[in-house]
């Protein structure tokens, strides 16, 4: 374990933290993740941890793996017929790998922003409005397909 001391000895050393102290707040609704000189050591439990920072750098990491809501705000395309549209979409996602997430994607939300975007670009560009307006279940079925793909992509490799 990468934890040189327990909470009992942190509270000893409160009073005049040194900047050779840090410590993680897991919260229990996150998947904490402790980096080491950027390397993934471990999962850590909820709660309060301390490390040792001397000659090393340190970083948690507490992803969310409860459903959470990416909102795609509203951006201007042209429809096949050339009609411009303005589209805002709300994603939710899920974290169930938060390990293999965080070595992937340096920002899921934002990566999933631009993802949806491309999708939502892709499928309003080759219909006429009459068509994006008549389909919305179907829109709807592609652009979830899509993103499942991408993702799908993303986590085998």
């Amino acid at each position: 374990m990468s934890r040189a001391f327990s909470p009992r000895h942190l509270a000893m050393i409160e009073r005049n933290r040194p900047a050779i102290v840090t410590e993680a707040v897991v919260e229990n609704h996150e998947a904490g993740l402790l980096f080491v000189e950027g390397r993934l050591i471990e999962r850590l439990a909820p709660g309060r941890m301390p490390f040792w920072v001397v000659g090393r750098k340190i970083r948690g990491q507490a992803p969310r793996p409860a459903p959470q809501v990416v909102e795609i705000t509203a951006q201007e395309m042209l429809t096949k017929d050339r009609i411009a549209l303005r589209v805002t979409l709300t994603a939710f996602r899920r974290i169930t790998d938060p390990e293999r997430v965080v070595a992937t994607v340096p920002d899921v939300d934002a990566w999933l922003y631009r993802l949806v975007q491309f999708a939502i670009r892709e499928a309003v560009a080759g219909r006429t409005l009459d068509e994006v307006l008549s389909a919305k279940a179907v829109l709807d079925a592609e652009l979830r397909t899509y993103v499942r793909d991408r993702v799908a992509d993303l986590v085998s490799r």
